[in-house]
């Protein structure tokens, strides 16, 4: 094994180094799919790691050195954890991993390039939007196949919590020197606009939102953590810096979706739950209940009672919807980034060319991923929908499915976990394309992938005692 390690090593630097001859823009690629692809082959836990590392901070990466054009580093994880993690399964004579919720999105893509087909959708758009569209599920499914052991769950634990540490620290320093940080992370001096006289906070990445989404998630994990394994003053730190870096983006999406989740957390742990902090939560709940309805109202008024980009998206996802029901326009045809990049013939047909923040010119369409669900009925039509929806409840199903494996505190912490980062990305899709942009968008599906290779494991040592 050694030895084979040595002569990938050296045969993706021979390729990196070829490449380099003939296309200066394309080392950088070919330099980390090679290198990926030996760390999933020969280290696929360690790679699982490093590419959630590299998902996360894709989208700064690309902000922080546009000269770089790093943003197509998540979109290479994907592909190398489908390629080599399922061809490294094969040739160890073990046949794929195919979790049973994976066969609902298999029906959204066969609806997706059906409808593609009939719309006469080209071959390249069709490409760009359909990955776009599964590459969460695609990560997913690939991370199922490694054969994961509840141990194996801790390095990520320990990630978490260092990365928590880091981005509340960057928060700060963004709290305390806004312009400053803004133009060291996005090489422009930006302001986001929040509450109480105070700047909207991004942290490590390049929106308030995606700052508040991530930390949400991560508040969740903690907080799963402290219910579900165990309770220390370190986690109590650490679930208070998610927290504030997550309120700190001052968006009601976030602060909506974290009270949520960490609500059907609560309850799934309830008799775990230490009284002290069952009885803070009430208390704080009803404190902030009025001013945080009051935070959500002003939001539903401006985006859902008022015009808006994400209302215009919405009822028109439904006029094409209705245009070509049971399906959609096809793959990179509405309401998705790639809709926006070729600039699909529904945004003109509907108007949109017109409505600012909704034009064909550069810079101009910014708003037209302004929500998710609007490019899946869009694009797929009702049929899409409803199946890309079953997907959803059936993991929701997986988390809570009851199982001898669940009764381990690290599984029944991934369990609870991902239950309620797939909330929360529910939640935020009303307001946010969740499910095709970094940084969250793989975490549910992730963990949906390891805990079913999780069950299937207990399930087969206990057929083998």
């Amino acid at each position: 094994m050694r030895r084979g390690a040595w002569i990938a090593i050296a045969s993706a630097a021979a390729v990196t180094i070829g490449t380099a001859f003939v296309s200066q823009s394309a080392v950088l690629p070919v330099a980390a799919f090679s290198a990926l692809s030996v760390l999933a082959w020969f280290l696929p836990r360690l790679f699982a790691g490093v590419g959630l590392l590299l998902v996360v901070l894709a989208a700064t990466l690309r902000a922080t050195f546009p000269s770089l054009n790093l943003g197509f580093l998540d979109e290479i994880v994907v592909v190398v954890a489908v390629v080599v993690l399922t061809t490294r399964r094969l040739v160890c004579r073990q046949l794929p991993v195919i979790p049973s919720w994976a066969l609902w999105f298999l029906g959204f893509v066969a609806a997706g390039l059906l409808s593609s087909l009939l719309n006469v959708v080209p071959n390249n758009i069709v490409f760009d939007g359909g990955f776009l569209a599964v590459k969460a599920m695609l990560l997913g499914v690939a991370f199922a196949q490694i054969d994961w052991k509840p141990g194996d769950l801790q390095p990520f634990i320990a990630g978490g919590g260092i990365l928590t540490v880091i981005i509340f620290v960057t928060s700060m320093i963004n709290l305390i020197a806004p312009d400053l940080w803004t133009s060291l992370v996005l090489g422009r001096n930006e302001q986001f606009e929040g509450e109480f006289g105070l700047p909207a906070l991004i942290g490590p990445f390049e929106y308030p939102a995606t700052l508040g989404r991530f930390c949400a998630l991560l508040a969740i994990a903690i907080l799963a953590y402290r219910l579900t394994v165990r309770a220390t003053w370190r986690s109590v730190t650490l679930l208070a810096m998610a927290s504030i870096s997550a309120l700190g983006s001052f968006r009601v999406k976030t602060v909506v979706s974290l009270i949520g989740s960490a609500a059907l957390v609560a309850g799934l742990s309830l008799k775990r739950m230490p009284p002290k902090l069952l009885l803070a939560l009430i208390i704080g709940g009803a404190a902030l209940a009025v001013p945080i309805g009051l935070f959500v109202w002003a939001d539903i008024v401006k985006y859902i009672v008022n015009v808006s980009a994400r209302s215009l998206l919405t009822f028109g996802a439904v006029d094409v919807a209705a245009r070509n029901f049971p399906l959609g326009a096809g793959f990179g045809r509405y309401g998705s980034y790639t809709a926006a990049v070729y600039y699909s013939p529904e945004y003109i047909r509907l108007g949109f060319n017109s409505v600012y923040g909704m034009r064909s010119t550069l810079g101009g369409g910014r708003f037209l991923t302004d929500t998710q669900w609007p490019a899946i009925l869009g694009e797929t039509g009702w049929l899409g929908a409803m199946l890309f929806a079953g997907g959803l409840v059936h993991i929701a199903i997986t988390f809570l499915r009851k199982s001898a494996a669940r009764t381990e505190p690290l599984v029944a912490w991934l369990r609870i976990t991902g239950l309620g980062w797939l909330l929360i990305l529910v939640i935020e899709s009303i307001a946010a394309p969740v499910f095709t942009s970094p940084p969250a968008y793989p975490l549910p599906f992730v963990a949906a992938g390891i805990y079913f290779s999780l069950l299937a494991g207990h399930s087969q040592s206990t057929q083998e005692k």
